[in-house]
C-alpha cells in the first residue's frame, strides 16, 4: 500500500512538471513528442516509436541498476512526465521491461477518455 501511495503521488508531481514544460513551450504534440524524446535522451535513455500510442524505452541507462521493483516504482514518473508534455490523461501500460530481461521497454499510454 505504501508503494502505491508512493507511485500514485510520484506521477501526480511529475504530471504536474510535464504540464509546467508544456506551457514554457506551447507545442503541438507531435512537437511534444519530440521534446519528450529529447528529454529523455539527455538523461540516457533513448524512446523510439510514436508517441503516445507505441514507444519502446531503451537502452536505458537504469536497467542495469534498477530491479523489477525499482523500474515500477520509477516508471510513475515516466507515466506522469510523459502524460503532462503530451497533454493527455492517461496510463502507461508496459508490455515488457529491461529489468525483467527483454530487449527494451515497450509501453503505450492508454488514454482514460479512450
Amino acid at each position: 500500500r505504501v508503494a502505491s501511495f508512493c507511485r500514485t503521488r510520484l506521477s501526480e508531481v511529475a504530471r504536474a512538471l510535464g504540464r509546467k514544460v508544456r506551457h514554457a513551450f506551447p507545442l503541438r504534440r507531435a512537437h511534444a513528442a519530440r521534446l519528450v524524446k529529447y528529454l529523455y535522451r539527455g538523461i540516457g535513455i533513448q524512446l523510439e516509436g510514436e508517441l503516445p500510442e507505441a514507444f519502446c524505452f531503451g537502452p536505458c541507462s537504469f536497467a542495469q541498476r534498477y530491479t523489477p521493483q525499482d523500474c515500477w516504482l520509477m516508471s510513475a514518473f515516466d507515466e506522469g512526465f510523459i502524460c503532462g508534455i503530451m497533454g493527455i490523461e492517461g496510463t502507461l501500460r508496459f508490455d515488457c521491461r529491461l529489468t525483467e530481461g527483454a530487449t527494451c521497454c515497450r509501453a503505450c499510454l492508454a488514454r482514460k477518455d479512450a
